[in-house]
C-alpha cells in the first residue's frame, strides 16, 4: 500500500519517526511535511504485516491527515500527470487543494473533472475526496482516508490528580508509538502517570515505577479506572529487563544539577546492562543528555528536540536495547 501523510510541522523529526514506526514503512520520501511511503504487502507471507488504513488513522498522533497516494509530480507536469493517471474512483467526488493559489486551485479542479469526464460532484457527502497538496517543488495527489482525532480528555489537567509538568497526550501517544512495544511498556520514572494512562488507553499493558510516594499516589489515582496498569514503589536503577521502556526523567528546579547528572549517569549505566528492545527517554537539553548517554555506551538510534518554553527544550532519545540471547 502506498500512503501520503501530512505530518506535524512543529517537531518534524519526531512526527516522521512516529509515522515510520506505526506504518512499518519499507520505503519513504519526505518533502517538507509531506511523507510518501510504501508499507509491507500484506498479501505476502511475512512475519511483519502492514497495518490497515483505518488502523493508521486511529493510531497516529502527530499526523494531520492520511491519504492513499496516487502520484507525485511538479506544477509544470501536473496537467499531464492527471491525464495520464488511470483513475478508478467512486462518485460523487470532491476535489480539494492544500497550499495552492486560487488560480492553481481552479485549474486543478477543472483538469481533474475534465479528465474524469464531468463526474458527479458533492461537496458535502463525497464518496471520494481527491486532495492535491502543493509544496515548493512538488504536487502530491492522494485519496483522503481520514484524520487522526486528538482526544484531550486524557490531558493531565483533566485527571483526578494532575501535575503541571506532564506532557501533552498527543506527544505521549507518539512516543509510545515510537517505542514499538511488543508485549508491554515499563515507565521507570512514572511520576503522575501520564504515560501509563495513554498506554492503557491504547490497550498496552504498562507498569510504572517511582520512589516518590506523592507521585505514586497521583499515578494510582489517575490510573484507578484502568485494568492493565501495575504501579510499584521501585527504583529505576534496579531495572534488569523490559520489553519497551519509556520515561520522562526528572529535572525539577528544586533538585541540584549535580544530583540530576548523577541520576542520569546511573540510569544510563543501568540501561547499558539491562535487556530490552527499545527505550524512549525524555530529558532536558541543558543537561547534555546525548553526551552523557554516549559516554555511558548507549546506542542512540535517533534524537529529537522539543521546544517547551524559553528556558526549557527537551531532548527525546531513541535508544536501542541489548536483547536477550
Amino acid at each position: 500500500m502506498h500512503y501520503l501523510l501530512e505530518i506535524d510541522k512543529d517537531c518534524l523529526s519526531l512526527s516522521l519517526s512516529e509515522a515510520l514506526a506505526v506504518t512499518r514503512a519499507t520505503k519513504h520520501i519526505i518533502d517538507e511535511n509531506i511523507l510518501t511511503l510504501e508499507t509491507v504487502d500484506t498479501s505476502l507471507k511475512s512475519k511483519v504485516s502492514s497495518p490497515t488504513s483505518q488502523t493508521l488513522v486511529k493510531r497516529l498522533s502527530l499526523t494531520r491527515a492520511v491519504y492513499q497516494h496516487l502520484f507525485t509530480t511538479t506544477r509544470k507536469k501536473l496537467s499531464d500527470s492527471i491525464s495520464a493517471y488511470q483513475w478508478t474512483i467512486r462518485e460523487p467526488i470532491k476535489v480539494e487543494t492544500r497550499n495552492a493559489t486560487e488560480k492553481e486551485r481552479k485549474e486543478v479542479i477543472t483538469i481533474t473533472c475534465k479528465t474524469l469526464k464531468n463526474p458527479n460532484v458533492s461537496m458535502k457527502e463525497p464518496q471520494t475526496t481527491i486532495m492535491y497538496i502543493y509544496t515548493k517543488k512538488k504536487v502530491h495527489c492522494g485519496i483522503f482516508i481520514g484524520e487522526p482525532l486528538q482526544d484531550t480528555s486524557r490531558a493531565m489537567s483533566n485527571l483526578p490528580a494532575p501535575h503541571p509538568s506532564a506532557m501533552k497526550p498527543r506527544i505521549v501517544k507518539a512516543l509510545i508509538n515510537i517505542a514499538q512495544p511488543v508485549t508491554s511498556i515499563l515507565d521507570p520514572f512514572c511520576g503522575a502517570g501520564g504515560f501509563l494512562v495513554e498506554a492503557a488507553t491504547i490497550g498496552i499493558p504498562v507498569e510504572g515505577w517511582d520512589i516518590d510516594r506523592g507521585m505514586l499516589w497521583r499515578a494510582r489515582k489517575n490510573t484507578q479506572s484502568y485494568k492493565n496498569v501495575t504501579i510499584k514503589d521501585k527504583d529505576a536503577r534496579t531495572l534488569k529487563e523490559a520489553d519497551a521502556i519509556i520515561a520522562d526523567l526528572p529535572y525539577g528546579k528544586n533538585t541540584r544539577a549535580q544530583d540530576i547528572t548523577t541520576l542520569y549517569k546511573e540510569f544510563f549505566r543501568t540501561l547499558k546492562s539491562a535487556t530490552f528492545n527499545k527505550a524512549i527517554l525524555v530529558l532536558p537539553k541543558h543537561a547534555h543528555p546525548l553526551a552523557l548517554a554516549k559516554k555511558e555506551g548507549l546506542h542512540i538510534l535517533r534524537h529529537h528536540e522539543m521546544y517547551i518554553h524559553g528556558s526549557l527544550t527537551r531532548v527525546v532519545m531513541e535508544v536501542e536495547g541489548r536483547k536477550k540471547n
